[in-house]
């Protein structure tokens, strides 16, 4: 086996690295759940409203961030020009002026989610109506994406 063959290949020491991290994060995730307040809705999404804001800033920035954005964003960018960076500019103020909008609502409603806010609104079950939303909203975004970069379809 030659050098450069088997240096791709994983040794034990990243073993051990993946191992400890993920028994790192389980300890974490552990612990943190038993010592938060989680009995009400309040505790569990909103941490009885003792978090401070970095905490909360760093978990909407890291939920919102995925490979997408590292890998595909930069590629597309490259590939096409500003006019990906000019979307994630725009979602951005468009994030914040739904929070300047339905931060209210759901603070004068008392409910924490979107799907709680819908199930005091209306009778109908918001499962089945989003559910489908979901998907062909994130395909029609991707598909729009192509387009304008003049990506093909995979």
């Amino acid at each position: 086996m030659t050098t450069e063959l088997a240096s791709t290949y994983l040794q034990w020491p990243d073993y051990v690295v993946i191992a400890v991290y993920f028994v790192v994060v389980l300890a974490i995730g552990l612990w943190s759940g038993r010592t938060s307040k989680q009995d009400s809705v309040s505790g569990y999404f909103l941490a009885s409203r003792n978090m401070h804001f970095i905490p909360v800033g760093a978990s909407l920035f890291a939920s919102n961030i995925g490979s997408g954005h590292f890998v595909g964003l930069a590629g597309s960018g490259a590939a096409a020009g500003i006019g990906n960076g000019a979307f994630e500019l725009n979602a951005m103020l468009v994030l914040l002026l739904l929070g300047y909008v339905f931060v209210p609502v759901y603070m004068a409603s008392g409910v924490y989610t979107m799907p709680e806010y819908l199930r005091n609104a209306s009778e109908v079950n918001e499962s089945a109506c989003t559910s489908p939303f979901w998907p062909s909203s994130s395909t029609s975004l991707q598909r729009s994406l192509r387009i304008c970069s003049r990506e093909p379809f995979s």
